[in-house]
């Protein structure tokens, strides 16, 4: 009988591949595999508005989010005696929430539409519409959108245009301004950023972790005092700390003056992604670039975009509080114009004055992303605290009024 002669082991992986064909060979059939989850995809729509002739466009693209879309030309879309002069996120117009045809628009955990906005033709001058051209006076809304009260205080600037009203608005913005202290912010965060209702109602409304305009989604969530920093924490989601959204570090730093204090412009947010925004300008980044950083609500670290204007790194927001961040930057542009505290950075020339690139891309921020009721529930309760208020929130209209760049 001939003696068997041990040959060793096989690989792990060819006894594995020969179990598998025995399973096949046995059952007939290949084991199941799940498919990969399809992911959420958003639409953009264009409503025509209106119009009284020509084909409103369609966009057929599932957008994923953080895609970017192009708004499309009206192409031959018209209205009889009006002229189109861009798209809106609202039906009834206006110029703080109004788009020209070729802008990027960032998609972000939400379907977006567009109405055509139209502009009546002067019939002697079609260069001129029919109402009276915009000629920078700053007048009173006289609806019932604003409080008396809230009228009254801007009172002293109705009538008002151009440097002149520049400088009267900063008067009363800084007029009567009782500065708060840096500690006293973790108090005032308890009323001006808390979630108003369901399920995590008065919770942190942390802009960098949130996932839903009304707040009612989020990454992780953060109990007021319990979460506050203790000075420790290596992830997201552990705590929350105060975040300069213009960085403190360009205007001085000391934690005694005004401007480090000023909660028109500091809001609670996650540590780490603090951290990692450090002192980088708000920016639009190069999307999927792989030396990207994504945040856990998509906010992202990275380089900047082709064609905005600054070639660096740059922190983006997400879409949906894009607007906010832009408000708080004009706020902190009129309020501290001309300080000399305020130094040279990536966005801002000295005296808190924006540079032209960045002035053009927070107007587009405001305009994609209007005044919401979480500002205007925020401004009510900053002026509680500390007595003055952001002008951009109540009167979106004055940064088509007002030059806060160099």
């Amino acid at each position: 009988m001939p003696q068997s002669r041990f040959a060793g082991f096989r690989p792990l992986t060819t006894i594995l591949i020969g179990l598998a064909l025995t399973s096949l060979f046995l059952t007939g059939c290949i084991p199941a595999v799940d498919p990969a989850p399809t992911p959420t995809t958003y639409s953009l729509t264009y409503i025509g508005n209106g119009h009284s002739a020509g084909t409103v466009p369609v966009d057929t693209t599932a957008y994923e989010s953080e895609d970017r879309a192009t708004l499309a030309a009206p192409g031959s879309l018209t209205k009889s005696g009006y002229d189109f002069i861009g798209w809106n996120t609202s039906a009834t117009g206006g110029a703080s929430t109004r788009l020209l045809a070729g802008s990027s628009v960032r998609i972000t955990f939400r379907d977006l539409t567009f109405y055509a906005e139209w502009q009546a033709d002067d019939p002697v001058d079609p260069v001129d519409p029919v109402d009276p051209p915009v000629d920078g006076t700053f007048t009173e809304d006289t609806s019932n959108r604003l409080s008396m009260a809230i009228r009254d205080y801007y009172r002293a600037a109705y009538g008002l245009s151009g440097a002149v009203l520049k400088a009267k608005l900063q008067q009363i913005i800084t007029t009567g301004h009782t500065p708060g202290t840096y500690t006293g912010l973790w108090t005032m965060f308890q009323t001006t950023d808390a979630i108003p209702s369901g399920a995590h109602a008065g919770q942190v409304w942390d802009m960098y972790s949130s996932t839903s305009a009304d707040g009612s989604t989020a990454a992780y969530w953060f109990t007021f005092g319990t979460n506050q920093d203790s000075g420790s924490g290596t992830t997201e989601g552990q705590y929350y700390n105060r975040e300069h959204t213009w960085p403190n570090s360009t205007f001085g730093g000391a934690s005694n003056t005004t401007p480090y204090a000023d909660g028109h412009s500091l809001t609670p947010t996650d540590k780490i992604v603090n951290n990692l925004r450090s002192n980088y300008s708000y920016g639009e980044v190069v999307d999927g670039a792989a030396e990207n950083t994504y945040t856990q609500n998509l906010s992202c670290l990275g380089t900047a975009r082709p064609g905005l204007g600054y070639g660096g790194t740059v922190f983006e927001p997400i879409d949906i509080y894009k607007g906010d961040h832009a408000r708080m930057h004009f706020y902190q542009s009129l309020r501290y114009y001309g300080n000399s505290t305020f130094l040279t950075c990536a966005w801002a020339a000295p005296g808190a004055k924006l540079l032209p690139w960045y002035d053009t891309m927070l107007r587009t921020w405001a305009a994609n992303d209007p005044v919401s009721a979480k500002e205007i529930a925020r401004n009510n309760a900053v002026q509680a605290y500390q007595h003055n208020r952001n002008p951009f929130i109540d009167y979106p209209i004055l940064i088509e009024l007002l030059d806060l760049t160099e």
